[in-house]
C-alpha cells in the first residue's frame, strides 16, 4: 500500500543579537517554499512580536526545515 502523509510541521529557526537561537513550530498543509518562508520570517521579525527566554528581541532568520510525517498501511 502506498504512504500518505500524515502531518507537516514548519520548524522557523530565529537568532537573536545576543547569540541565542528560538525555533517555532507550525503546521503546514501545502508545500511552503523558501522565499516564502523567508518573507515570512523577516515580517515576525519586523514585528518585534516574539523574544528568547531572556527578553532578547529576534534580528535574524537562521533557517527553516519542514518535517513530513508518513503512515503506511502494512495490512488491515
Amino acid at each position: 500500500m502506498a504512504a500518505k502523509i500524515v502531518s507537516r510541521l514548519l520548524k522557523a529557526v530565529f537568532g537573536t543579537d545576543a547569540d541565542t537561537k528560538v525555533t517555532h513550530s507550525f503546521p503546514c498543509v501545502e508545500n511552503p517554499d523558501a522565499e516564502n518562508v523567508s518573507t515570512t520570517m523577516d515580517t515576525v521579525i519586523s514585528k518585534n512580536v516574539f523574544t528568547d527566554k531572556d527578553g532578547n528581541p529576534l534580528t535574524i532568520a537562521l533557517g527553516a526545515t519542514v518535517r513530513t510525517t508518513t503512515e503506511e498501511v502494512l495490512f488491515e
